[in-house]
């Protein structure tokens, strides 16, 4: 991520992906993917654990 502060009323900053930052970008989504498609089992296997010990 580059960011750029500019010293102006009122204050200015500009963010930008770097070029490692834009090759990182596809690896993330791809983490997000997996994440969201796996959260019904997760959901589902903390309401299991749910019924045999309520949460606190």
């Amino acid at each position: 991520m580059h960011r750029e502060v500019r010293s102006t009323i009122p204050p200015h900053v500009e963010y930008r992906l770097t070029e490692a930052g834009a090759e990182l970008v596809p690896h993330l989504l791809g983490l997000i993917d997996f994440v969201e498609g796996r959260m019904p089992a997760v959901r589902a296997a903390r309401a299991a654990a749910d019924l045999v010990r309520p949460p606190r």
